[in-house]
């Protein structure tokens, strides 16, 4: 209670607590301290914290800028599987290569993608990385990340008083990034009334498709990317959502997953603290389309976190339903001045609005089809069923894409002489990755959660193993590629046990060539996987 006291008391001098009895004045200062325009603060300080209150004075109190904030929350046992994972309870690498691979508990697309990143960063993951070099061959061991650039007289900063390169850097980004993940629509695109925030966000994802880079261009786009974020990360609107989602995009493309994951769970709650997942009528169609475009590709980014073995999310998720608006060619065709400016003709303009409508339909459909229930009381014929299921649909979707592709090069096959961007449209090697990926991450989920598998179960799952191997042999692999490929992998060994005595000749011989691959495209990123599939290799052959 004497705590409580204090805290509404105030003191005035010896003289004045003797004229309150006597119902006398206060003197000058004590008047000043109890003037009712002044306002205290009811704790003690060093000085007295007084702020006028008066109309014409005002002093605002500074705060600083908060860090972000995550809160903890019970997560789910299919995110345990991973997370609390104990690496440190093996002995050796053969130890953990033989549970990965024969324990069928682990999944093996763990070991790809972000939550590869994760593990392998691991204490207990490096110190067996590094107690194994010896086993990496010499020659092809590129351990020591290098970015080598061609001599030039000048640095290139030149470039920044241009305003050609910054066109240039616009145009990069709408024919290499917006067709393949667009976040907002090209259809009221007007240079001259574009935000700031998204428009340095433009420039920072076209600067990653320049040629010409240098250290001293690196580091000045790199500056600008990170002002641009600490400038919008607490203002949230449509605009600088998009700014922050490109930089999102760009930190994983940069192997930066530790500032993208930090961003991408940011941007995930100002989404929902501004209601963009909320369907309503009373905007006008062009934001309308923007919050429900922006909204999929952030769910689509967060894939996962709320797909197959995250199978409940710890927040709350709306899946958005298809909507068939989304999908009109209209939306993503830039406006003739806009074009004129950036330097595209009218076959290139139309390609690039249609190709990028059939990506946005494609993904949301695949976002949709990776959406597994909670496993509980379900047979295995019923699992097989429930895999067998998404496998189709993603089937048919890629054939319909890749359909639509072909016949979109047809219509503008004239003028493919005369355009080297129609002449370069889509990658079909990535484009089918992609589609690989998920259908092999389909059946693993299969594999991990029945007792026995079926003949046809098998048998299809290697036939997308092989799929993926004579990708790896035909061409160069992306670096996407390549983790699919280990994937593929991994994925032979573990079936291993259950082929027969034919079956296993030919994976051998199969892991023989994906093994002058891996030698090939060695680098500091996929150690782990490369010491886990020769270990591995070793093990079936004994």
């Amino acid at each position: 209670m004497a705590k409580l006291t204090y805290l509404i008391e105030y003191k005035v001098c010896k003289k004045c607590q003797f004229k309150v009895v006597k119902f006398e004045d206060y003197c000058k200062k004590c008047l000043s301290m109890l003037d009712p325009s002044k306002k205290f603060i009811p704790y003690k300080s060093k000085k007295s914290m007084i702020f006028d209150n008066n109309e014409n004075s005002y002093n605002f109190a500074t705060f600083r800028i908060p860090r972000l904030n995550f809160n903890n929350y019970k997560v789910q046992k299919e995110y345990l599987l991973v997370t609390n994972f104990q690496f440190d309870q093996f002995q050796s690498l053969e130890h953990l290569t033989s549970y990965l691979i024969c324990s069928n508990k682990f999944p093996l697309s763990c070991l790809i993608g972000e939550l590869g990143w994760s593990i392998k960063r691991m204490p207990q993951i490096k110190r067996m990385i590094d107690s194994n070099l010896s086993l990496i061959p010499i020659a092809t061991a590129n351990i020591e990340d290098t970015s080598i650039f061609e001599v030039r007289e000048t640095n290139g900063l030149e470039l920044l008083y241009n305003p050609k390169f910054w066109t240039d850097l616009i145009r990069l980004y709408v024919v290499k990034q917006h067709p393949y993940l667009p976040i907002f629509n090209l259809k009221y695109f007007d240079l001259n009334l574009v935000p700031q925030a998204l428009l340095v966000g433009i420039y920072c994802t076209g600067y990653s498709f320049w040629t010409k880079k240098s250290p001293e261009l690196d580091h000045y786009m790199e500056q600008l990317a990170k002002r641009n974020i600490s400038r919008v990360l607490f203002k949230p609107n449509i605009s600088n959502l998009q700014a922050l989602l490109l930089h999102c995009i760009l930190f994983y493309s940069q192997c930066k997953v530790t500032e993208g994951r930090a961003l991408l769970s940011h941007i995930t709650r100002v989404s929902y603290l501004i209601g963009i997942h909320i369907q309503s009528g009373k905007f006008s169609s062009q934001v309308i389309y923007n919050r429900d475009l922006l909204y999929r590709k952030i769910l689509f980014w967060q894939r996962n976190l709320n797909t197959v073995y995250k199978l409940v999310p710890s927040y709350e998720l709306d899946v958005p339903k298809l909507i068939p608006n989304l999908y009109y060619d209209n939306w993503h065709e830039l406006s003739k001045s806009t074009s004129a400016v950036l330097g595209l003709i009218e076959n290139e303009v139309s390609v690039l609005s249609q190709l990028a409508s059939l990506n946005v339909q494609y993904l949301d459909q695949s976002l949709l089809t990776l959406v597994f229930p909670v496993i509980k009381s379900q047979s295995d014929e019923e699992i097989e069923k429930m895999c067998w299921t998404r496998y189709n649909k993603l089937s048919k979707d890629f054939i319909k894409l890749s359909e639509e592709i072909k016949l979109l090069e047809l219509r503008h096959s004239n003028c493919k002489k005369s355009s080297y961007l129609l002449q370069n449209l889509v990658d079909e090697k990535s484009l089918k990755i992609f589609y690989l990926d998920f259908y092999l991450v389909i059946f693993e989920f299969g594999r991990l959660n029945t007792s026995q598998l079926s003949t046809e179960f098998l048998d299809k799952t290697i036939e997308i193993c092989d799929s993926i191997l004579d990708m790896s042999f035909k061409s160069d692999l992306t670096e996407g590629a390549i983790e699919v490929s280990y994937l593929a992998g991994l994925t032979y060994m573990s079936m291993f046990t259950n082929l027969s005595e034919a079956k296993k000749l030919e994976i051998v011989s199969k892991l023989e060539i994906l093994s002058k691959t891996f030698n090939d495209t060695l680098d500091k990123d996929n150690l782990f996987n490369y010491l886990i599939f020769n270990c591995g290799k070793k093990l079936i052959n004994k």
